[in-house]
């Protein structure tokens, strides 16, 4: 049973079962599109996106273990979750094999941790007592060999992957999007409608070529990758024929190097809205971001939001983006319909990805956004799969509107939301009528400290 094609990842209700290994190489294959031009990794060169998914791809490393066959084939319960044993693995016994990715063992310890943490929370280390690692160790069982044979066999798969010029620091920063994303390429590589399970080939190269097949289709399909935007003045898009001058002003502001944030100040009635829509679609044009999450103070003013955007964002992208109402109490909304916007060109469209919207916390996967405030803070929050939350919002034009509106404990939170935007690449857009001084260095700061 050593062979790494052997091990059982996923079963259906007639029996027929993939091998995890073939189901790590379909999340390394929607890993492969979704890193692919984020602003969390843009700073990251090419060899290290590579070492990434080398690192992603064993996140089941942990499903070859005698436990995990059990639980498969014999539903067999009770013994060490599998992403705990994947970390155990990680750490202990193909280290030494993923040395050759560069970097030291603590950066790539710190890295471990977020890819095997994908469902929802971090893997606990601080029970490291004898009896605990003798437990891991029996759970695993003869699986330890297939295990580094696959490592050894996935690092050959991609040979120009190198960890090198990565300190703790930066991998620190990095682990937070890197979490979130191997959550967000999980869950797209679980779906059965895309990936099959089946056995498929039992060739390394071969296997994972079908992955990218499938997982081409797959966001196809989902419309997950945002649509490019429209190159154009984003007044004339928007149909403003005597912008205001706040409008003027977003449309020509310059915009620099790095992360940005924006405080458009203005009063009620002043078209504050279309001036950051127009700052945020400058902004993406500038390779910032590639998506836009609208965070309103309530569920009233959100839903109001939502109807404006679909008239709106269709004319600023080349393709119709699909766009989320993200709160509480979405599901009753007739507003809320999980499609893709419609656009005046009438070309069929891919189907709607409603299966990735029915959980809040894939909303914010979505190209583009509109919910309450607690949806994004919810990602600085210690909640599950709030990792998943900073990846999606990372990548997106933040845009908070009645940003004076929050009491002191909100008012961290938000600093605190800004601060891991900043951190992670991504940009935000304040929205106030009147923004006390205090408040606005508060806000400002806090994204300051996160570049």
């Amino acid at each position: 049973m050593n062979c790494i094609f052997d091990w059982p990842g996923k079963s259906d209700t007639d029996g027929n079962e993939r091998p995890a290994v073939s189901h790590m190489l379909d999340v390394a294959a929607c890993a492969e599109r979704l890193i692919d031009g984020h602003a969390a990794f843009n700073r990251l060169s090419r060899a290290q996106h590579q070492a990434l998914i080398v690192l992603i791809t064993l996140h089941d490393v942990g499903k070859l273990s005698e436990s995990f066959r059990s639980l498969i084939r014999n539903h067999e319960t009770g013994k060490p979750l599998h992403w705990q044993l994947s970390d155990y693995l990680l750490c202990n016994f193909l280290d030494e094999i993923l040395a050759i990715l560069g970097a030291n063992k603590q950066v790539r310890e710190e890295l471990y941790a977020a890819v095997a943490g994908h469902h929802g929370r971090p893997p606990d280390r601080a029970g490291g007592d004898r009896f605990t690692r003798r437990k891991r160790e029996n759970a695993v069982g003869c699986g330890k060999q297939a295990a580094q044979e696959c490592a050894y066999q996935l690092v050959q798969l991609f040979p120009h992957a190198s960890l090198e010029d990565l300190t703790f620091e930066r991998a620190k920063e990095v682990s937070w999007a890197l979490s979130g994303l191997t959550v967000a390429a999980d869950w797209v590589g679980s779906n059965s409608k895309w990936f099959k399970v089946e056995t498929g080939p039992r060739d390394l190269k071969q296997a994972l070529g079908e992955s990218r097949r499938w997982a081409h289709t797959a966001f196809e399909e989902t419309k997950l990758i945002p649509p490019r935007a429209t190159v154009g003045d984003g007044r004339i898009l928007i149909g403003l024929n005597e912008p205001r001058s706040m409008q003027r002003a977003a449309a020509c502001i310059e915009i620099g190097k790095g992360p940005h944030l924006a405080i458009i100040e203005d009063s009620t009635g002043t078209g504050k809205t279309e001036a950051a829509l127009i700052l945020a679609h400058r902004m993406i044009l500038a390779s910032k971001a590639r998506g836009i999450f609208f965070a309103l103070p309530t569920m009233a003013t959100s839903n109001a939001i939502y109807e404006r955007m679909q008239k709106i964002l269709p004319k600023l992208f080349e393709d119709s983006p699909t766009m989320v109402l993200a709160h509480s109490r979405s599901k009753l909304e007739r507003a809320m319909r999980e499609t893709p916007i419609e656009s005046q060109d009438k070309t069929p469209e891919s189907e709607s990805a409603g299966w990735l919207f029915d959980n809040r916390h894939r909303s914010l996967l979505a190209p583009m956004g509109v919910g309450t405030i607690d949806q994004a803070l919810l990602g600085v929050m210690p909640t599950r799969f709030s990792t998943l939350r900073l990846f999606g919002l990372a990548d997106k034009i933040l845009i908070v509107d009645e940003a004076h509106s929050y009491d002191p404990y909100m008012q961290e939170q938000l600093e605190a939301l800004l601060r891991m935007q900043a951190m992670l690449g991504g940009s935000a857009i304040l929205m106030t009528a009147t923004l006390p001084l205090k408040m606005r260095r508060a806000y400002a700061n806090a994204f300051r400290k996160g570049i």
